[in-house]
C-alpha cells in the first residue's frame, strides 16, 4: 500500500493514532481510550478541486437583456470591464439578482471595512453560490459562524442552509467540512442530523465517504465503551474503505481493525470450559 503523500498531514495523523491505538489494544491495556482531538471535518479542506464543484440554484442574471433599467445596466457593464462603481449600485445590482454583483459586494464592504451585519454579508455571498459561484460559498462559510440565529429569520437561515448542502451534495469539500462542523457546534443552525443522515446517503465524489468517516469518529469519540456504538461505527468505517480518496480509504481501513479489536475486548468472555 502507498503511504500517503507529505500534504495528507491528516492521513497521515490518523495513521500514527490509530497505530498507538492498536498497540495498546494489542498489549491489553485497559485504559485503551477512543481518539481524542481528531477533527475529521478537516478532510474537507479548501483546495483546487473544490473551485472546481459548483452548483447552480437560481439562473440569477445572464447578460444585460435580462436587466431593465439603464442604470443596472450600466452598472454591469463598468462592473465586467473592471471600472469603479458606487456601492448603492452594486447593491443595487446584486438585489436584482446579479450573481457577480452580490460577490464583488460583501468582499468589498470587508475590504473597506463597512459596518455590515454578517447576516446581510452571508445573504449576498449565499446569492452568489446559488449562482453557481464558488466564491460565494467559500465567503458565506467564513462569515456564517459570525451570524446571530436569534436576529436572523428563519427564512434566510434555511436558503443559507440549503445553498450550503446543494454544494455539499455535490461533492464540495469545503461545504462538506462546513456541514460536519456546523453539525458538531449547533450553529448557526441547530443540530443538522437530518442533512449528515442524507449527506452520507446521497453525497457525490468524496462526500458520502468523508461523512460516514466523520459519523464514525463522532460514535468513537463519544461512546468507546458502548460495543453497539461501536458496531455502528464499524459499519461507517466499511463504507468508508470504499471511498474513491486514497486518504479516506486508508483512514478508515487502519481504523477498522482498532475498533474490532475494542468491541472484541468489550465483549463478555465465556467462562473456561464453554464452547
Amino acid at each position: 500500500m502507498r503511504l500517503p503523500e507529505p500534504r495528507d498531514t491528516w492521513a497521515v495523523l490518523w495513521l500514527l493514532t490509530g497505530a498507538a491505538f492498536a498497540l495498546a489494544i494489542a498489549a491489553g491495556s485497559a485504559q485503551a481510550q477512543a481518539p481524542s482531538g481528531l477533527n475529521l471535518a478537516r478532510m474537507g479542506v479548501a483546495d483546487a478541486e473544490a473551485r472546481r464543484v459548483s452548483v447552480t440554484l437560481v439562473p440569477g442574471v445572464r447578460s444585460s437583456a435580462d436587466l431593465k433599467d439603464a442604470r443596472l445596466i450600466e452598472t454591469r457593464r463598468r462592473l465586467a470591464r473592471d471600472q469603479p462603481v458606487t456601492l448603492q449600485d452594486l447593491r443595487a445590482l446584486a438585489d436584482a439578482g446579479d450573481g457577480n454583483a452580490a460577490l464583488h459586494l460583501p468582499r468589498r464592504m470587508e475590504a473597506e471595512g463597512i459596518a455590515a451585519e454578517p447576516a446581510n454579508l452571508a445573504h449576498y455571498y449565499g446569492l452568489a453560490a446559488a449562482t453557481g459561484r464558488v466564491g460565494g460559498l467559500f465567503g458565506l462559510v467564513r462569515i456564517l459562524p459570525a451570524i446571530d440565529p436569534d436576529q436572523t429569520s428563519a427564512a434566510r437561515l434555511d436558503l443559507l442552509r440549503k445553498t450550503l448542502m446543494a454544494y455539499a451534495i455535490a461533492g464540495n469539500s469545503v461545504a462538506i467540512d462546513a456541514v460536519i462542523r456546523f453539525d458538531r457546534t449547533g450553529h448557526p443552525f441547530g443540530p443538522m442530523p437530518d442533512d449528515i443522515a442524507r449527506l452520507a446517503r446521497d453525497g457525490r465524489g468524496r462526500g458520502a465517504a468523508t461523512v460516514a468517516l466523520h459519523l464514525a469518529g463522532d460514535l468513537m469519540q463519544r461512546q468507546w465503551d458502548d460495543p453497539d456504538a461501536l458496531s455502528l461505527a464499524l459499519g461507517y468505517l466499511q463504507t468508508a474503505s470504499d471511498a474513491p480518496s486514497m486518504r479516506v480509504r486508508l483512514i478508515a481501513g487502519n481504523m477498522l481493525p482498532v475498533v474490532e479489536d475494542r468491541i472484541r475486548d468489550l465483549s463478555p468472555t465465556r467462562p473456561e470450559g464453554e464452547g
